[in-house]
């Protein structure tokens, strides 16, 4: 939008070119509906940790916190940020698209048709569809609740082994695929925090927040 150059985000270090708050006039950026409004854009943190973290940690109020709080964007890059009002660590982990829905074998996006919810009813997985009718597939929330049942249930065991595939529909199933998917999500946001932790000098159990 603003014609600055992307090219350095796809080498390392993968530094943004600008990160540093812009305040440009509507004029400049072309919008001429209202050309004397200002037009704000927000600090970009670094490469993987753009101005949507920058957003997240505005809206949460995280910098002005008493006790230590983590923020998580879950999503292909897992970016996160823990502290308080004495300062804020942020990274991105490669956390890959299984929270969305995507690389599993009947996933997608949290929209009409898709398993949102799964719970335990009478000894078995029960499920709710976004808008109801047929499963088309399961989506990220779904995925994490069914790997929860699963594991209350025997049907994967403890390191996520699964024996066979789980059918919710004749068409909508997880099999030991789309597990191993959410494992690899799992490991990469637990990376992330034990890192900042750690960089903090902090334990995961003083994170009140």
């Amino acid at each position: 939008f603003l014609e600055i150059p992307v090219d350095s985000l796809v080498a390392a270090p993968y530094e943004p070119k600008v990160r540093e708050a812009l305040r440009l006039s509507a004029s400049e950026c072309g919008l001429a509906s209202c050309p004397h409004a200002e037009v704000l854009w927000l600090a970009n943190i670094g490469g993987f940790v753009g101005a949507d973290t920058t957003g997240c940690i505005l809206a949460s109020g995280i910098a002005e916190q008493e006790s230590l709080t983590l923020l998580v964007d879950i999503g292909t890059n897992g970016e996160m940020v823990l502290g308080n009002r004495e300062g804020l660590l942020s990274c991105s982990t490669a956390a890959g698209p299984a929270f969305e829905g995507a690389k599993i074998t009947c996933g997608m996006r949290g929209s009409e048709g898709a398993i949102d919810r799964v719970w335990i009813e009478k000894g078995k997985p029960a499920y709710h569809v976004i808008g109801g009718g047929e499963a088309k597939g399961i989506c990220g929330s779904g995925l994490l609740d069914a790997a929860a049942c699963f594991l209350k249930l025997g049907i994967i065991d403890e390191g996520g082994r699964m024996e066979e595939d789980w059918h919710f529909t004749d068409e909508v199933y997880l099999n030991q695929r789309d597990i191993r998917e959410l494992q690899l999500a799992k490991a990469a946001i637990c990376a992330g925090i034990r890192l900042l932790c750690a960089q903090r000098g902090a334990e995961p159990a003083q994170i009140s927040r």
